[in-house]
């Protein structure tokens, strides 16, 4: 008895079976790896943001704290004020900026001396939460007028407010995450 060898390989069908195997697999995968995927990037910004609140208050805490220990107490009310303002900031800030100074608002503007070449100079720091993040802006007295110097937007998807009331400055912070909001508080005495 003779055999007839079988020739091997793979049938069309067999190919079309394989291949809607895969684009299942690939179409149920895809869209599981892009929701693992914005699910580990929240837990990481929300890690971030955690970790780093505090300090964002912190900082703000400290720069009014440096006003406040080189200024007497009266010159010390003036060199922190609070603005309600919704513009970009111009390069060069004059006393007019200061005409509408209120108890809460979005922009605080910290007056703070500065060393240069020996001499003691006057200098600012800004912290001015505007369309969802918080800038940071700094730079120097030039004769009547306030010149910025440096600008950097430090966070993103932040909102908040300063707001004076007597014996300190009261700082909210409300970051995004997502659909929600979580708040970092702050407070800085006025200490005479």
């Amino acid at each position: 008895m003779f055999y007839k060898k079988k020739i091997k390989g793979v049938s069309i069908i067999e190919v079309l079976v394989s291949i809607s195997i895969i684009s299942i697999f690939t179409v149920v995968l895809f869209p599981i790896l892009k929701v693992n995927n914005k699910i580990n990037n929240m837990i990481y910004f929300q890690s971030i943001i955690d970790k780093n609140k505090g300090d964002i208050v912190k900082i703000i805490e400290n720069s009014i704290e440096i006003s406040q220990n080189y200024w007497s107490i009266e010159t010390f009310k003036e060199s922190v004020s609070i603005l309600s303002y919704n513009k970009e900031l111009p390069r060069y800030i004059d006393e007019s900026f200061f005409a509408n100074k209120k108890d809460e608002g979005n922009l605080i503007f910290i007056k703070i001396p500065i060393l240069k070449k020996s001499k003691i100079l006057k200098s600012f720091l800004v912290f001015y939460l505007y369309r969802n993040s918080l800038y940071i802006y700094q730079g120097v007295y030039l004769g009547k007028i306030w010149y910025i110097e440096d600008q950097n937007e430090f966070i993103k998807n932040i909102s908040g407010s300063f707001k004076r009331i007597k014996k300190g400055i009261f700082i909210v912070l409300k970051f995004k995450t997502g659909d929600m909001y979580e708040e970092a508080k702050g407070y800085e005495n006025f200490k005479r």
